[in-house]
């Protein structure tokens, strides 16, 4: 008792020591009518048939589950999500999500004053000015739908108030699609000609990742053994994930990034595939198993793996030094599975098996999404180009 004691004093400024007793022994205390009116009491007397009875009764009021902050709440929501095996990496995801867009508005409100007129407020703030994509505002949607699912099957929400909001009411206030673009081949041949007299290993990774397909976590997992006869057996991958756990407090902390190695992402079916090497790439694996035969990873610094900031710092700077616009490692990927298809001749099907996509949309995305000219355009274009 003396703990509900201390914590409803802590969160309530209540004093359990004026609690007074009617003459036939029943406990009663008056807790003010702003905070009964704050957790929809008929009443501010608060009465129970014995002092430890008014306690229990009082804790049970003001810390039910609907009286519960949401930023409370998330906290319990991540640490449930921890308990049953989610991805480190996609619950910090979530709660940057969260952070961002809801933290400072609806995570200071308690549970029983969430509704849809409340949430649409808070959705009309951060679409305001064409400020978020249709993408990134799906995916706050989505943080928001798992975190109140969780929420009723706790019994501490009735039903989800997003199914009664409308959603195509923001549909004209999402920021317009902006495409990232690629590097064009000018680009990647004076890229990877300026590094060719380097023996930088971020350097060699570089040149080797614009000769391939690759996602960089694949790329960092390489081993020797997996090239054969010119064709790279992709297999693995190395994820870099902040692990979480819970401090003495509950609260979920996320400590400092590890690297593991994984099945590669998506499908094992279609992640796990082999992919044709030019001899380029195939000189630099050569290069780096020479110098260094007992590594683990074919490409590895002072004995460590690599990472990506680092890579994609490597990368920019030498984009700065040619004057070329510095797009990240994942827009390798993209550039070339683009380039393969628009210019390569490669048809989709192929592609995909190539990328190691699980479905044609995926791949779709790839060469879809960055304003390239497709053949049916230029024809088009000439058509209608009358002299």
């Amino acid at each position: 008792m003396n703990y509900k004691q201390t914590q409803l004093k802590k969160y309530f400024d209540i004093d359990t020591t004026q609690i007074k007793h009617f003459k036939d022994g029943r406990a009663y205390l008056h807790i003010g009518v702003a905070l009964a009116r704050e957790h929809n009491l008929a009443t501010d007397t608060i009465t129970g048939k014995d002092t430890r009875t008014l306690v229990d009764k009082l804790f049970s009021i003001l810390f039910s589950g609907k009286n519960k902050s949401i930023d409370e709440a998330f906290e319990e929501y991540l640490a449930w999500r921890l308990s049953i095996g989610t991805k480190s990496k996609t619950m910090l995801e979530d709660k940057n999500e969260f952070h961002r867009f809801f933290k400072d508005s609806l995570g200071k409100m308690k549970i029983h004053e969430i509704n849809p007129v409340t949430i649409k407020e808070v959705l009309f703030k951060i679409t305001a000015n064409n400020a978020i994509s249709r993408t990134r505002f799906n995916s706050a949607k989505s943080v928001l739908n798992g975190f109140f699912t969780f929420l009723i099957d706790k019994g501490y929400m009735d039903q989800n108030p997003l199914q009664r909001i409308d959603f195509k009411q923001f549909k004209k206030r999402f920021k317009p699609v902006e495409s990232r673009g690629n590097y064009s081949r000018d680009d990647v041949i004076k890229i990877v000609t300026a590094l060719r007299d380097s023996s930088d290993v971020y350097d060699l990774a570089i040149r080797f990742f614009f000769h391939t397909c690759l996602r960089i976590g694949e790329l960092k997992a390489i081993q020797y053994r997996d090239i054969r006869n010119g064709m790279l057996t992709i297999r693995n991958s190395i994820a870099e994930e902040k692990p979480a756990y819970i401090d003495k407090d509950g609260n979920i902390i996320f400590g400092r990034t590890e690297k593991r190695e994984t099945v590669v992402k998506g499908a094992a079916n279609e992640g796990i595939r082999d992919f044709p090497l030019p001899p380029e790439a195939l000189s630099i694996a050569e290069t780096l198993h020479d110098a260094f035969p007992d590594n683990r990873y074919l490409f590895m610094h002072n004995g460590c793996q690599l990472t990506t900031v680092t890579f994609n710092r490597h990368l920019k700077k030498i984009c700065d030094q040619l004057e070329i616009d510095y797009l990240s490692s994942h827009r390798i990927r993209f550039t070339n599975c683009d380039g393969l298809y628009f210019d390569g001749g490669i048809n989709k099907r192929s592609l995909q098996a190539i990328m190691g996509h699980s479905s044609p949309t995926m791949t779709d995305h790839y060469i879809n999404s960055h304003g390239t000219i497709s053949d049916d355009t230029r024809k088009v274009v000439n058509y209608l180009n009358v002299p």
